[in-house]
């Protein structure tokens, strides 16, 4: 390969970093303890996952599906999402920590879609300021930051798309199907969403009738990405998986909105009462794209290109086509979509970084047709989609928490932990990565399944009761978070157990024992078992008033 061949998606992927480094600062400082998006949103668990696997592949043994490290001691199915990278990255999870490796994912996957759409673009035949508008707008696509905003980079390995899209736009044969094929295929395991992207770019980009290109394009995608689009499925649909949501709780807040699509700022909800924590659903599509990259269109015919925007916007929009408390229309698309299973992978926005990256190489056009102006559409580009929109703020940084209770947990006996306050912002599965021992917490869940429907049937609110039931279930410590979301609630069960206390720190942290304690508890007799894995019956009910989480 020609150093000239890679050296410009060299050049954009590490300016693209750069950029995320720079609004991201802390992280340089404390890449152990900072996070890349300025909020404390989904962090939590994936870190969780990331430890888990590392755990497993260095300890010589593949994870199992089935464990009982969260939702203890009814478990639950964990398939840890973005496999391919996870294991590439379980090295540095190992020795650096589950964060370090949280932000190179993060920090990656910018970097790697403006290398690949730098790639793309020139496989089209864009001149270098047509080739930096499209890296510009795909690694900064509003939904890609707002994705990384809330902290999600197991869904986020969107680089195929622009390597799908730009083999698909050039190939005059079956090789370069096949690798389109292969892109799709590839992004499968990496991410649903990218994987669905890729998809449509390449059914709708791949020229002509020719069966040899066809085959070549659907065989590879179907041989090589078969098996992740199976387990995508499956986690997505059993009952026992970790991530599970029945029907009513796939919610229609992560659809964009028809009125967002030009209004730049997105809305900032904040998640499960934390203030901390926030997340938004953003499906701008930048106005500086949309105008530029309708006239490229134009100027260059490429209609299909044209056609992959508008269909990236229909998904995008979600089952229902509306404005924000406004009137509402079936999307007509969706009623396909929702017999292909597509209605579980219900953040629906994300699909606007398809819309971006075709409106990116339309803008492409126009900046080659302006010659040397070119290259002030992508300073306004990049006025428009990283300060305008406020992107620089939400590619910034959030402080990871720790209140000290790993360090209490040290140097005591092993045993499964139940952390007080409960809750859904999954603190204490991030916890258990520096712990090691099992939780109760879940994903999205302050108690696993079957914790919490035995909680509910044998003790109520009786704290004496629930106590009995963690002890009888085998939970061996009560931890105590002064420090985190509702930790200043006065709490009957921690009274309760004051007296079990066997460690303590300046944070107000308080470990308790249950089982090495002379703790005067009410007679519950036997307990029932977790029901069989698969069963629909597992389930706890949502609490009301959660939302659920950007997954």
């Amino acid at each position: 390969m020609k150093p000239a061949s890679w050296r410009g998606p060299l050049l954009a992927g590490a300016l693209a970093a750069l950029v995320v480094l720079v609004c991201s600062w802390p992280v340089l400082l404390h890449p152990g303890s900072h996070i890349i998006g300025a909020t404390q949103a989904d962090f939590y668990g994936i870190a969780f996952g990331m430890d888990h696997l590392a755990r497993h592949l260095f300890g010589g043994a593949w994870p199992p599906l089935h464990t009982t490290s969260l939702e203890f001691p009814g478990g639950a199915s964990l398939v840890v999402t973005d496999l391919p990278e996870m294991i590439l990255l379980a090295p540095v999870t190992r020795l650096w920590g589950p964060t370090v490796a949280f932000n190179l994912l993060q920090l990656l996957h910018h970097a790697l879609a403006a290398a690949a759409a730098w790639w793309c673009a020139r496989t089209l035949g864009l001149a270098p300021a047509g080739r930096a508008v499209a890296a510009l707008a795909f690694a900064f696509a509003p939904a890609l930051v707002g994705t990384t905003f809330n902290q999600n980079p197991d869904a986020t390995a969107w680089y195929w798309v622009p390597l799908a899209a730009g083999f698909a736009g050039s190939a005059t044969g079956w090789r370069r199907a096949a690798a389109a094929g292969l892109c799709v295929g590839l992004a499968a395991w990496c991410s649903p969403y990218g994987a669905v992207m890729a998809g449509v770019a390449m059914l709708l980009l791949l020229p002509g009738l020719d069966w040899r290109r066809w085959g070549a394009a659907l065989g590879t995608a179907a041989l090589v990405g078969g098996g992740g689009a199976l387990v995508a499925w499956w986690s997505v649909r059993d009952p026992s998986s970790a991530v599970f949501k029945s029907g009513a709780e796939v919610a229609l807040h992560g659809s964009a909105q028809l009125d967002q699509l030009l209004v730049p700022w997105p809305t900032v909800h904040t998640n499960l009462g934390w203030e901390a924590s926030r997340f938004v659903h953003d499906g701008y599509l930048g106005v500086s794209l949309v105008l530029a990259g309708l006239v490229g269109f134009a100027w260059s015919r490429r209609w299909r290109w044209l056609l992959l925007a508008a269909l990236a916007v229909l998904l995008a929009l979600g089952p229902v086509l509306g404005i924000e408390g406004g009137w509402q229309l079936r999307n007509p698309l969706w009623s396909v979509g929702n017999r292909a299973g597509l209605v579980r992978l219900w953040q629906y926005h994300r699909y606007g970084a398809l819309a971006v990256l075709a409106l990116g190489l339309g803008a492409g056009w126009t900046a080659q047709r302006l010659g040397r102006w070119g290259w002030a559409l992508v300073v306004v580009v990049a006025l428009d989609l990283l300060v305008v929109t406020g992107a620089w703020q939400r590619l910034g940084a959030a402080p990871a928490f720790d209140d000290g209770a790993c360090a209490l947990l040290e140097p005591l006996a092993d045993g499964p932990v139940y952390d007080l306050p409960p809750g859904g912002h999954e603190l204490w599965l991030y916890s258990a990565s520096c712990h090691g021992r099992p939780v109760a917490s879940g994903i999205n869940r302050p108690d696993g399944r079957y914790l919490g429907n035995t909680l509910k049937n044998a003790a109520g609110g009786d704290a004496g009761k629930r106590l009995a039931v963690l002890k009888q279930l085998g939970f061996r410590f009560l931890v105590f978070h002064p420090d985190a979301p509702q930790g200043l609630a006065r709490d009957p069960m921690v009274e309760l157990a004051g007296v079990c206390e066997v460690a303590r720190n300046d944070a107000g942290v308080r470990v308790m024992d249950l089982q090495d304690c002379a703790l005067e508890l009410p007679e519950l007799g036997p307990l029932p078992a977790p029901r069989p894995r698969g069963s629909a019956e597992r389930r706890a009910p949502r609490a009301s008033g959660q939302d659920p989480r950007p997954r």
